[in-house]
Parts: C-alpha cells; sequence; structure tokens
C-alpha cells in the first residue's frame, strides 16, 4: 500500500532513483522514508502538507566557520538529510519568525555532537510555525584538529504554502544557491 500522494511518489521516482549510482538509490530510499516520518511529525499542520522544494548538494565542503547554510522559508517542516564522506561537521539550527534573528548565529542552538565520515546517515527536522528555518553547518574537530568535512547533504521543504522554499548560502563561494540551478551573488563569510 502506497501511502505517500501519487505526485510525490513520482517525483522521487523520476527524480532521485535514476543512474546506476548505488549510493544516490540508497539516499533516495532513505529520502522516501523520512517523508512517510515527516507526514506522521506534522501533526500541528493544518490542511494539504506537500513537498514544495528540495535541494541535494554532493561533495560540499564545509570548513571552519558556519560556511554553508541551508535556509527553509515558509516550510511547515524543514528537513536534512547529509551523510560525511570524509572528515567532519558540527551544525546549528534555528526556527524564527524573524529573518535578522534566523540570520544571527548566537540565536542558533548547537547539535550536541559532532558527526564524523565513519557513522552512518543522519537526518534531522525543524517543524514549527515559524517562517525561517535554517540548518548552518562547520567542521568539527577530531582529537583537537580541525579538517574540512566534505558530504553529500538532501534538504527538503513540506508545506501547506505553495510558494515555500529553499536555498543554499555559500558563504565560501559568496553565492546563493536556488533548488531550480540558478544562483545569485552574496556576502562573503
Amino acid at each position: 500500500m502506497n501511502i505517500l500522494p501519487q505526485r510525490v511518489t513520482n517525483f522521487y521516482v523520476s527524480n532521485q532513483l535514476k543512474g546506476s549510482d548505488m549510493s544516490r538509490v540508497v539516499n533516495g530510499l532513505v529520502a522516501g522514508t523520512l517523508m512517510v516520518s515527516t507526514f506522521a511529525q506534522a501533526g500541528n499542520v493544518s490542511g494539504f502538507l506537500a513537498q514544495r522544494d528540495a535541494m541535494y548538494v554532493y561533495n560540499m565542503n564545509v570548513t571552519e566557520r558556519v560556511s554553508k547554510e541551508f535556509w527553509g522559508i515558509d516550510c511547515d517542516v524543514f528537513q536534512v538529510l547529509f551523510k560525511m564522506d570524509s572528515g567532519s561537521t558540527s551544525f546549528r539550527h534555528v526556527q524564527s519568525n524573524s529573518g535578522a534573528t534566523a540570520d544571527t548565529l548566537s540565536a542558533r542552538t548547537w547539535f550536541p555532537n559532532p558527526l564524523y565520515s565513519y557513522q552512518s546517515q543522519f537526518a534531522y527536522s525543524l517543524s514549527d510555525t515559524a517562517t525561517y528555518k535554517v540548518f548552518g553547518f562547520e567542521s568539527a574537530t577530531l582529537n583537537g584538529v580541525a579538517s574540512t568535512g566534505r558530504g553529500t547533504f538532501f534538504a527538503y521543504c513540506f508545506s501547506t504554502n505553495p510558494n515555500a522554499r529553499i536555498f543554499l548560502w555559500d558563504g565560501e563561494a559568496c553565492r546563493i544557491k536556488y533548488s531550480n540551478g540558478s544562483s545569485v551573488s552574496s556576502v562573503c563569510m
């Protein structure tokens, strides 16, 4: 029995599971499983909760400062799934109705433990009525040494608002990247 809406299922079959790369197939299956849990988590949402935007970034570097941030705007549930291929990452998250507050690093909550390349995939969801939801990534330290981490990152936006969206702020490249592949210049870190 398929419990996902047909258009969501079609999105994953046509966009996520093509190609022969086994890790992409596994990542797609994990993402599909996360969608099922997302629908179960969003009990506080009234209306039709659908995937409004998604972004996939392969071989993304994370450095010593928060240099990469996924922003979800108007997402009822904003979810990241990632696997570090090398090195490690620590990340912060925030939910706010103020873009200025969401942009302030001191307002963000650290996830308590760094995540290393020898660990399994990791997923985290933010579900709240806040307009802005942000995940910021930076490298963590292993045995007292900070190293550049590299990983595969997926971000998903589920919302009752058809205009909900995701973007990636890349502080090293001084760009904001959108899920449609376009980008604009931005401030550097």
